[in-house]
C-alpha cells in the first residue's frame, strides 16, 4: 500500500486462510466479518497483494510440473539403459537397438526441455563419444554372429550416412 501503512491482511496470523478463501471466491464482506478486518482492508489486499501471490503460486506450480516431467523422462532414460543391459546379456540385439533409440529420444527431449537443444534443431549423435562407444560395444557383442554383425554394421553405416546428409 502506498500510504506507508502495513496491510492488515498480510500482517494477520490468518493471512494464509484469508488468501485461500479469497482465491476460492469468498466475498470481501464475509471475510471482513469472519476475521474482523475492514472491508476496505480486505479489498485493498485483494487488489494489491493477491494477484502477485497468485502469479507466484502459478510459477511455483509450473516449476513443480516441469521438475516432475524431467524426473519422468530421466526414469525412462534409465529404464532404457536397463533394457539395453539385459538385452545385451541375453544377446537379444534387436531389443537393445530399440532401447538405444528410446534412450536417444529421452536425451533429446531432456536437451530440448533444458534449452540445450532448440526446437527444430537437428541433433546428430553419430559423432558423440557415447555413440561411438556404444556402436563399438554393439559390433563387438555381435562377433559370434558374423551374419547379424555384418547386417547391423551395414544398417548403422547407411543410417549414419543418411543422418550426415540430412543434418
Amino acid at each position: 500500500m502506498k500510504t506507508g501503512k502495513k496491510c492488515l491482511v498480510c500482517t494477520s496470523p490468518d493471512k494464509d486462510a484469508i488468501n485461500e478463501k479469497m482465491i476460492a471466491g469468498l466475498s470481501v464482506r464475509k471475510l471482513a466479518e469472519e476475521y474482523d478486518i475492514s472491508k476496505s482492508a480486505m479489498a485493498a489486499h485483494r487488489s494489491n497483494h493477491l494477484p502477485a501471490l497468485m502469479v507466484k503460486a502459478k510459477q511455483l506450480n509450473e516449476v513443480d510440473s516441469a521438475t516432475r516431467l524431467v524426473e519422468q523422462i530421466e526414469k525412462l532414460y534409465m529404464r532404457a539403459y536397463q533394457i539395453i543391459d539385459k538385452a545385451e546379456q541375453k544377446e537379444k540385439f534387436a531389443p537393445a537397438v530399440a532401447a538405444i533409440r528410446e534412450a536417444r529420444g529421452s536425451l533429446e527431449l531432456l536437451a530440448k526441455i533444458s534449452g540445450d537443444l532448440k526446437s527444430g534443431t537437428h541433433l546428430t549423435l553419430i559423432y558423440s563419444p557415447q555413440w561411438i562407444t556404444l556402436r563399438q560395444v554393439l559390433v563387438k557383442a555381435l562377433e559370434p554372429f558374423p551374419d547379424a554383425r555384418a547386417k547391423v554394421i551395414e544398417a548403422l553405416e547407411v543410417h549414419e550416412l543418411d543422418e550426415t546428409i540430412d543434418g
